[in-house]
Formats: C-alpha cells, sequence, structure tokens
C-alpha cells in the first residue's frame, strides 16, 4: 500500500541479527505509544530485553538513531501529519509545524483558565537569564514576583538550582523538564531569539497563551498586589 512505511531492502548496520522490517514498527510503537518523550537510554533498554539474547550486546544506540531517522524521512515522503521529534531528553510524536494553526484551532475554545500576564513574563525572564535570584527578576520587571514564582514553582515549570554569591546568598531560579516538554523544545538553545519573539506576537493569528500551552488549575486562587489580573476598560473609565 502507498501508506505504508518504506522499509529498506538492505541493512548497512553491524547488527543484522536484528532486521529492519522488525525493528522500525517496534521503535515507533514504543515513541507512539509513550505519553511523555522516551529517552534513547530507555528505548536500548526495551529493545535489549528482547533483542540482547539473540547475540551481541544487543541494538547498539546509533541504530536506534537511524531508524528513527528513517522513519521520519518516510513520514516526509508520504506526507504524514507527524515526525519524531527529540524533546527533552527524549522523542515524541508531534504535529508537524506546518499543521499548528490548524490543530490551534481544534483547542481554541477550551475554557480552561490560562496563565496570567505576569507568570508569563516572569518565566520568560528565568528561561532567558537563568540561573537568576528574585531581587533580580524584580529588578527587571519593576514589580514583586513574589506570587508569579510561586504559581511557576507549583506548575514545575521553574526550580531552585542554587543560590546566589550576593548579600543574604538570594535563591536561584531555572526551568525544569517540565518547561521544555511544554515548548516543545530539545533544550533552552532552542528557544527562540528576542527579535523572533517580536515578529511572533505581531502576528494577527498568534495566541500567546494558547501557543505557551500551559493552563492554570480552576482551584487557583486569586493574585495579589501587581499580578492582580488588568482591570477592563470599562473599569478603568469609570
Amino acid at each position: 500500500m502507498a501508506d505504508d512505511i518504506l522499509i529498506p531492502q538492505t541493512d548497512t548496520t553491524d547488527d543484522l541479527f536484528v532486521p529492519d522490517d522488525q525493528l522500525l514498527p517496534v521503535v515507533e510503537a514504543l515513541i507512539f505509544a509513550s505519553e511523555f518523550p522516551v529517552s534513547l537510554e530507555n528505548l536500548k533498554s526495551l529493545l535489549d530485553e528482547e533483542y540482547a539474547v539473540l547475540g551481541g550486546s544487543g541494538v547498539p544506540a546509533g541504530r536506534i538513531v537511524e531508524v528513527i531517522d528513517r522513519l521520519n524521512r518516510s513520514y516526509e515522503d508520504h506526507r504524514r501529519a507527524f515526525r519524531i521529534r527529540q524533546i527533552a531528553d527524549g522523542y515524541q510524536h508531534t504535529t508537524d509545524e506546518a499543521l499548528a494553526g490548524w490543530v490551534a484551532k481544534l483547542y481554541r475554545n477550551r475554557q480552561n483558565k490560562k496563565i496570567n500576564q505576569s507568570a508569563l513574563e516572569t518565566l520568560a525572564i528565568i528561561a532567558y537569564k537563568q540561573p537568576i535570584s528574585k531581587p533580580e527578576i524584580e529588578n527587571i520587571r519593576r514589580a514583586s514576583a513574589d506570587y508569579s514564582v510561586k504559581i511557576l514553582l507549583e506548575r514545575n515549570l521553574i526550580t531552585v538550582v542554587g543560590r546566589a554569591e550576593t548579600v543574604g546568598k538570594p535563591l536561584l531560579y531555572g526551568t525544569t523538564r517540565e518547561f521544555l516538554l511544554h515548548f516543545g523544545l530539545k533544550s533552552i538553545t532552542e528557544l527562540p531569539k528576542l527579535r523572533e519573539i517580536s515578529e511572533i506576537i505581531q502576528d494577527d493569528e498568534f495566541e500567546f497563551e494558547q501557543q505557551m500551552r500551559i493552563k492554570m488549575d480552576d482551584q487557583e486562587t486569586e493574585p495579589r498586589s501587581d499580578d492582580s489580573p488588568e482591570p477592563n476598560n470599562e473599569q478603568t473609565q469609570s
């Protein structure tokens, strides 16, 4: 069938005891079935449970990466809607970026409460300046960051990574693996440049909170002081 995954007829790797027609669908199934990105080490461990007994030392990590590359080439050749991407410390099936606009339409009517603007600003500062202390964050924002830091810690988007060598030795914050998962990033180095962020925000179809995919819990307490919701136009005019 035209939609079937292409299986190479020859195998140029050393571990020929595991043919492609066995290995490709297994790797694809493991990644597809996982709710979270599957690390290369975990994939190798799972495969070795079956194949190491056949001879050698199991399936080499390089062979697994090669299989993932072949799967992606097949998806692209057949114009599939998904790819296998490296996110955080593992591999996961994700929608093709070219179709992101359609997927956004599917979720645009969700009523989940989103993270507020103050927390988003604080998260952006931490992401680009980490490791960074709360006083430094507040110096950049010119406002208290207590509530925002609390919410981001509760959502496991940031974590304490140490203490600053300054007066009082304030805590230093950095982003977490959960942050990478939310944003679909392999590492912090994949964060867009500030210039690119400006261009994205100017896009008429851009919905910042939806792109971030960070939702607040319905039971979240109301923010205080500077982190309170901004008044609407009617309130400011009264």
